[in-house]
């Protein structure tokens, strides 16, 4: 799916803490006509459009097709979540489910004992602290809320709101894999602080077990939560392919067991 550079170009600005005016001068041009180039009002010329790409690190080959990837960096892209009252907005993470047919998910949680001091969390609710995101290309994205403190309330709202994607999109085919990781007090305050880098998350995606994300069931949202949770091991890719399988051909669970009897 394609997304307007003029989109593209905003969103990233939001979401790594730029500023309209500080950009504006850096490109040469007035802050006026990036606010109007942004809300598709106005045009501006290819060479300020580069210039504009490569202050906020996006692949210069975007601008002239927006089939390729906005995203080629060789560090870690750090960014905010939208903020929309006291919750956040996954818009971020919208645009690189946009762009990319591919990715891997981890949310981060913290220890427990870093959450507690939190007013009106428990455990159960599976505070994440940030999400951090590989792409295809090998972009690794990092996400947190803009305010040090603020937590993202679940990951289950994440999947939930992924599910909602999948469902909306259904003419694309992108594949999504979760996991969930506790980090250490080091990561955290590194994370916390906005000093991580990329050698600090990369090291996850080679120890996280991941989900095969498959447009579940809302019921299956909900066991797939509980399951890590609970730390029970959660179902392979191979058996959430064929249950979504067996749930789109209307195979009852009584034919199925009928046909393994058959087989041993």
């Amino acid at each position: 799916m394609e997304m307007k550079v003029n989109q593209l170009l905003k969103t990233i600005r939001e979401a790594t803490g730029g500023k309209q005016r500080y950009i504006a001068e850096q490109c040469g041009i007035r802050q006026q006509s990036l606010q109007r180039y942004e809300t598709g009002r106005a045009s501006l010329s290819k060479d300020t459009l580069l210039k504009i790409a490569h202050f906020l690190n996006i692949n210069p080959e975007y601008i002239s097709d927006q089939t390729k990837n906005p995203f080629n960096s060789s560090g870690l892209i750090k960014m905010f979540f939208s903020e929309q009252f006291i919750d956040p907005v996954f818009l971020p993470t919208d645009m690189i489910v946009w762009v990319n047919s591919k990715l891997e998910f981890i949310s981060l949680r913290t220890k427990i004992d870093i959450i507690s001091r939190i007013k009106n969390v428990t455990p159960f609710q599976a505070p994440v602290y940030a999400v951090v995101i590989r792409d295809q290309d090998n972009n690794i994205f990092l996400l947190r809320r803009k305010s040090k403190t603020d937590f993202v309330i679940a990951d289950g709202n994440l999947y939930d709101h992924m599910s909602y994607m999948l469902q909306a999109r259904k003419e694309e085919r992108k594949s999504m894999y979760f996991a969930t990781q506790e980090i250490d007090k080091d990561l955290y305050e590194k994370i916390k602080d906005w000093s991580v880098e990329r050698a600090d998350v990369e090291p996850l995606f080679a120890k996280c077990k991941f989900i095969f994300y498959l447009n579940p069931t809302q019921q299956e949202l909900g066991q797939l939560r509980e399951q890590r949770d609970l730390q029970i091991e959660p179902l392979t890719e191979l058996e959430l392919v064929i249950t979504k399988k067996l749930r789109e051909k209307s195979i009852s669970t009584d034919e199925v067991l009928k046909w393994i009897q058959l087989k041993k």
